[in-house]
């Protein structure tokens, strides 16, 4: 990256003006926002900063970027200094952003490392139209202006840029509202997925062991099928994969981020069976190519072009299971088996989600612990599915998602001991503790080990985190 310097620049007017202005009391820190950039978009940034002024001045943002550089001190240092002290960091998104192997390569890659770590807020600002943006490493965030249209293609770019400076405003205010006073790391955001990976280490062995015997001769999909009750909170075992276990089994680099295409829940009625095939690769390509009557071949060419694997999720109910349930699983695997051939190196990830219903019955612990047959007629179906070692898809049924035991949260909890410690003090960790025992205490279940549901452990363990709190009152 480049540094230039020019007399009278725009930014020591403004911090020259800053300085002469009245600014309103500080009550909390100031937010760091960093801005990554690349240098032929320096007037949209210029504009965009000037839009930021009065949040600059009212003590809520601190902005940064390379300009403010003093000559003659190391720039990549000062840079890669204010990259790791940023609670915000803006990836101003051009073609000459993406086209900058700085940019691209080392700033927006470290960025989207602290955003996955929980550090920092990650937020890309669509300055000019860029093709295919949203299949990116940075694709899977929200992006600003908020109806995604990039900020040149406004017809009052003033408009676009009070759209853009509001989103960072709720992006500072939430940082501000989850640090302490004395500004501190004590309230940092809780990674969003943090919780759901407490129990869901069978699953993802078994998926290694799928992954570890592909043959790279014969380069295929993996129809990956995962199962169990509707609270087990399956996407969130396919969020997981998306972000951090696909990454730890394939070793990606981090801008290989996997890719993730979420096709509706879908089928649901028997008759939406008749001509399955067609009916769903129209939703493969209505979701992938934004064309419905896309061909098969035309579809995979888009998956094969991607730089990083991809993920097909579809998910789909059983309160129908003995009318069509085991008909759907058996027209998924007959689809995948006759997709065309991948291109070498392509990952094509299909997970099919089977969600059990609750029974209905009467008290709240009785739908959670009643007995499910239907998971049983279920796990036997799948145990007949086995294709032949030449067929062209290659198939992994995963054990089926479990309620959470108290070891189970209990392990967690030591697991990442140092890391909530970190962030919210010795105290959280007895709170967690006392909060884990009531639960199971509470249980009326006769069953040894007692299980919960996945989606009501991890919501009262985030009952505990006043910043989780925060960040979900700032996107209601």
């Amino acid at each position: 990256m480049a540094i230039a310097f020019g007399e009278g620049s725009a930014y020591y007017k403004h911090q020259l003006f800053s300085r002469l202005s009245m600014t309103s009391p500080v009550t909390e820190p100031a937010i760091e926002v960093f801005f990554s950039y690349a240098h032929a978009d320096e007037p949209l940034r210029d504009k965009l900063a000037t839009h930021l002024t009065l949040l600059e001045r009212q003590g809520v943002i601190r902005p940064w970027h390379d300009r403010q550089i003093v000559a003659g001190t190391d720039w990549r240092g000062q840079v890669d200094h204010h990259i790791e002290s940023a609670q915000v960091i803006l990836l101003l998104i051009s073609a000459d952003f993406l086209a900058s192997q700085y940019c691209y390569a080392i700033e927006m890659t470290r960025a989207l490392e602290r955003q996955q770590s929980g550090t920092a807020t990650v937020i890309p600002i669509l300055l000019r139209p860029v093709d295919n943006w949203s299949q990116s490493p940075f694709g899977g965030l929200k992006v600003l202006p908020s109806n995604g249209i990039p900020v040149t293609r406004w017809e009052n770019e003033d408009e676009a840029l009070v759209d853009v400076a509001r989103g960072i405003r709720l992006a500072a205010e939430w940082w501000r509202r989850g640090v302490p006073r004395d500004g501190t790391r004590g309230l940092d955001r809780l990674p969003e997925l943090l919780t759901y990976d407490l129990n869901r280490g069978a699953q993802e062995f078994q998926l290694s062991e799928t992954i570890e015997h592909l043959d790279p001769s014969l380069v295929k999909p993996v129809l990956c099928i995962l199962h169990g009750d509707q609270r087990e909170c399956h996407e969130k075992f396919i969020r997981c994969l998306e972000k951090t276990g696909l990454r730890r089994l394939l070793r990606l680099q981090p801008t290989q981020a996997p890719c993730r295409y979420l096709i509706t829940k879908w089928p649901s009625q028997p008759d939406e069976l008749d001509h399955f095939h067609k009916r769903y690769c129209m939703h493969l390509g209505a979701e992938i190519l934004e064309d419905n009557q896309a061909t098969p071949q035309a579809i995979n060419d888009r998956l094969a072009s991607i730089p990083a694997p991809v993920i097909i999720e579809t998910e789909f109910f059983t309160r129908r299971w003995q009318q069509h349930g085991a008909k759907v699983v058996q027209k998924v695997l007959e689809f995948w088996q006759n997709w065309p051939a991948l291109a070498p190196n392509q990952i094509l990830l299909v997970c099919l989600s089977i969600k059990y219903p609750l029974p209905q019955r009467s008290g709240c612990w009785a739908k959670i612990f009643a007995q499910r047959p239907m998971s049983e007629e279920v796990a036997a179906t799948l145990e007949t599915l086995s294709p032949a070692p030449k067929e062209r898809v290659m198939l992994s049924v995963l054990p089926p998602l479990k309620g959470v035991t108290q070891q189970d949260a209990e392990t967690w909890v030591r697991a990442n001991e140092t890391d909530l410690v970190g962030r919210y003090g010795e105290a959280a960790i007895d709170a967690l503790h006392d909060t884990i025992q009531a639960m199971f205490e509470q249980c009326p279940s006769s069953e040894e080990p007692k299980r919960l549901p996945m989606e009501d452990v991890t919501r009262q363990l985030r009952s505990q985190f006043p910043a989780y709190r925060i960040q979900s009152e700032a996107l209601s």
